[in-house]
């Protein structure tokens, strides 16, 4: 058999049809989950797992349709898992991957995606290397964070001083305050 058959437009659109649904399935993966920028082509295998469960997963839903005798939900059922069903795998493993029970580790690459993931609010205090200290409100929807792999970076949304008589007070004088993690010794947050 010639090798080149397999660069057929008949095979190509195969191997684009098993494609899809893993290329799907990473995509929205990477947006749950913070995924460094590494070469396409070595997120390739990702992909082709993904499609494989897929189409694992697809064989035994159109065995049961034709037990079924519904050969007409043959097409729509196709359809579903190469566009649809394939969004759903990514929630499924991350939810399974922060199971504390299982021992596997936690699905985000470091401490502070996984901290801030929770989009939870405090009172954060912030250090920074030269001495002075910094109150703020870290709260939603207007605080962020950064995400791996971009640095380290948060954004307070309020910013609160120390008066005289020792009260803290909102600061009426700014939208919040940008805070790179290279000038910062470490974060407080307090409930």
């Amino acid at each position: 058999m010639d090798t080149l058959n397999y660069l057929a437009p008949g095979h190509m659109s195969q191997y684009f049809l098993f494609f899809i649904p893993g290329f799907i399935a990473m995509q929205v993966g990477a947006l749950l989950v913070p995924v460094s920028d590494i070469d396409f082509s070595k997120r390739i295998p990702v992909a082709v797992g993904y499609s494989a469960l897929n189409y694992a997963v697809m064989s035994i839903a159109l065995w049961f349709i034709k037990l079924a005798g519904r050969p007409n939900l043959t097409t729509i059922a196709t359809a579903a898992f190469m566009f649809i069903v394939p969004i759903i795998y990514p929630f499924i493993f991350k939810k399974v991957r922060e199971k504390q029970w299982l021992g596997i580790t936690t699905p985000y690459p470091t401490a502070w995606d996984e901290f801030f993931s929770k989009r939870r609010q405090y009172w954060v205090r912030v250090h920074f290397k030269d001495s002075s200290v910094l109150t703020g409100w870290y709260g939603q929807p207007d605080s962020a964070a950064s995400q791996y792999p971009e640095p380290q970076q948060l954004y307070i949304s309020e910013v609160w001083v120390q008066s005289n008589t020792g009260d803290m007070q909102k600061s009426t004088r700014t939208a919040g305050i940008l805070v790179s993690m290279t000038e910062v010794s470490y974060l407080e947050f307090l409930t």
